[in-house]
């Protein structure tokens, strides 16, 4: 007879997530490729008005993407199912009124979905409406029931009360924009209530993959086996074990679940997972320069996700010119926030391995991609997706680096925003791969394109053995003795985190991001048709210079013979550290000419020495909060959008307390 089968229960909760968001994103994918200005429109307007579709309209209204969700939510019906009976089966004995709640909501709630999903607005408004007002409202006892079936002051306990917290408050603004849509016929109102619905398809599935941890935490398992598999063979020398008997003898499939005794079998890390790759003839016959090409690889990527990082703003501000104020568009930076993705486990060990860091690289290629398309709309839907998917992967191997790994990561990424400094001194101030870079044709961002490819397939063939070599770090030096900030940081609070990388980030972006900034900061015209201080097009290399210096010094400090170079590059966080570049900053708001920009350079080369020391602490301390990254984003897109008013203040409210200098 067949041997038992034995299912892990989190599995089941692992297929729904994986499902549910495939569903989803596979509707919206192909909805705005297919015809994005028909999902678009709605009784009031259309586009440009509105540019982002509901999700009705994505996964209900039109072929084929309507026929592929309904076919991915079918699918995702059997682990739905079977994940509503789990919850109920493992707290009916302890706690059977919460058990209870849970079955009721749960197969209501299941039954609404069913219905909204196959029940088109086409087909029938009304039916289609109640149906989801139904599920939203069986989502209340629904969670709160999960709430309380989570032990008190456990991590799952907090997730979910925080996913739910951030359901409910969502429905705030989501009715609100309804309203200024149906009653008052507000174009560009349906948009904003779009986005607040997707955001609760995003919570809601993610609150539903937490009972993943709830079924590990419970060692939860389901065996299927046959009656005659459950008893032990005649004559056997082996020890006879307590099998439970079946209820029926007569039926041919049994399922029986239990908490299972044995201790809980752990993944294998996908980085220490046994892999063979077969790599071209090419990399055979030069692996001894593997290496390089490998630092090659990866600091072209990180160039790549620099670019597509920084061209999300100028997307969306052509919209905020067009309005003369603020469109709406600026809720885009919300795709900056994808690494709020990392509290989901089963999306964080995807994120960390190989393949997933491949798809999310793929996907950031899209922010390059949308060169090729005419609308500002369809671009800016492209970048904020690519952003979004790019932050998202480099946030979940930054916070998987331990020691030594994480001062390699911080040195490649200052040397991807050094290339994509150069290229924008040598293509008059615009980075040729951004997709909005007017020109006849669009050859730079295809040249781009393939050496992004190139570098992914590297990235993606390199033996796991080869990933610390590759990056100058010897697996020895990276264990063997662990850096202070991997002990400190990770027992501060994320916040303390969150907020010098963020503001780091942004600082970079805005001073360093082209040669020519800090020039304009100390710029005061000509006399005499001679200028009275450096010029942009001659001097920026200047800046150019002095971050490669900035960066050199991490790099130095790493050679030393120190069996960790973590204790000498402790040094750039000392907090002596701190005077010369806040010296230099004053020297450069205070002052003007040469006397205000020769400090700048001091000030470009202080950020770009700290760079490497600030990420190890950040990527420390992410290891036991996931929401350091979110933080930090966080941080950079507020910054980001209160810089924007230095250029706005005239039409924004308020917008003239930030201007650019305020004693001016």
């Amino acid at each position: 007879m067949p041997p038992p089968v034995v299912l892990n229960a989190a599995l089941v909760a692992r297929a729904h997530t994986t499902l549910a968001y495939a569903a989803f994103t596979t509707a919206l994918v192909v909805g705005c490729a297919a015809h994005y200005k028909k999902i678009v429109k709605n009784g009031v307007a259309g586009y440009p008005h509105e540019w982002f579709p509901s999700v009705s309209a994505a996964c209900g209204d039109w072929y084929p993407e309507r026929n592929l969700f309904q076919i991915l939510i079918a699918l995702t019906a059997p682990p739905r199912v079977a994940l509503v009976a789990l919850q109920y089966y493992l707290h009916h004995v302890s706690q059977p009124r919460i058990a209870a709640a849970l079955l009721t909501s749960g197969v209501v709630r299941t039954l609404a979905c069913g219905g909204w999903v196959y029940i088109t607005s086409s087909d029938d408004h009304d039916v289609h409406d109640v149906c989801m007002i139904l599920y939203i409202l069986t989502n209340i006892p629904w969670m709160a029931a999960g709430v309380l079936s989570a032990p008190k002051s456990s991590p799952l306990r907090r997730k979910r009360i925080t996913l739910a917290s951030v359901f409910f408050t969502t429905l705030i603004p989501l009715i609100y924009f309804f309203v200024r849509h149906k009653v008052h016929r507000i174009p560009g109102a349906y948009t904003h209530y779009a986005l607040c619905e997707w955001g609760l398809i995003l919570l809601d599935v993610g609150y539903d993959a937490l009972a993943e941890l709830e079924f590990a935490d419970a060692r939860l398992q389901a065996t299927f086996s046959t009656p005659s598999s459950l008893a032990q063979p005649t004559g056997s020398t082996q020890p006879e074990k307590q099998a439970p008997t079946p209820p029926d003898s007569h039926e041919s499939l049994v399922s029986i679940l239990k908490k299972s005794d044995a201790e809980p079998t752990s993944p294998t890390p996908h980085s220490t997972a046994p892999r063979i790759h077969m790599l071209p003839q090419l990399f055979r016959r030069f692996h001894a320069s593997r290496p390089t090409i490998s630092f090659l690889a990866d600091t072209y990527l990180a160039y790549i996700h620099w670019s597509v990082l920084t061209a999300l703003v100028p997307t969306l501000f052509f919209f905020s010119v067009s309005h003369l104020g603020l469109a709406g568009t600026e809720l885009s930076l919300f795709a900056l926030l994808s690494p709020a993705l990392l509290a989901i486990p089963v999306l964080a060990r995807w994120a960390r391995n190989t393949g997933g860091q491949t798809t999310l690289r793929l996907l950031g290629l899209i922010g390059v991609l949308v060169a090729a398309v005419e609308s500002p709309g369809g671009r800016l839907l492209g970048v904020a997706l690519g952003a979004g998917a790019s932050v998202l992967g480099e946030a979940a191997r930054w916070g998987a680096c331990q020691g030594d790994q994480a001062h390699w990561e911080g040195i490649v990424l200052g040397c991807g925003m050094l290339l994509a400094s150069l290229a924008k001194m040598n293509n008059y101030s615009n980075n040729p791969v951004w997709p909005f870079v007017n020109r006849k044709d669009t050859l730079y961002n295809k040249i781009g394109l393939g050496l992004a490819l190139l570098a992914v397939y590297e990235a993606h063939t390199r033996h796991s053995g080869e990933n610390d070599s590759a990056s100058g770090i010897s697996r020895t030096r990276a264990s063997s003795n662990r850096s202070t900030p991997t002990k400190t940081a990770a027992n501060r609070h994320w916040l303390f985190t969150s907020l010098p990388f963020g503001a780091l980030l942004f600082t970079i972006h805005n001073l360093l991001g082209d040669g020519s900034t800090l020039v304009a900061w100390s710029w005061t015209g000509y006399e005499n048709s001679v200028p009275r201080g450096p010029v942009p097009h001659i001097h920026g290399a200047l800046t150019l210079i002095a971050q490669c210096l900035g960066l050199a010094l991490p790099v130095l400090l790493s050679t030393s013979k120190s069996q960790s170079y973590s204790k000498p590059l402790s040094l750039l966080a000392h907090p002596a550290f701190f005077a010369p570049g806040a010296l230099a900053m004053y020297a450069v708001y205070t002052y003007r000419g040469w006397t205000g920009y020769v400090p700048g350079l001091g000030l470009a080369a202080w950020l770009m020495a700290l760079l490497p020391s600030v990420l190890a602490h950040t990527a420390a301390a992410a290891e036991n909060a996931p929401t350091v990254f979110l933080g930090a984003y966080a941080v950079y897109c507020v910054f980001t959008v209160v810089s924007l008013l230095t250029v706005a203040y005239a039409f924004v409210p308020g917008g003239q307390v930030f201007r650019e200098r305020t004693d001016v």
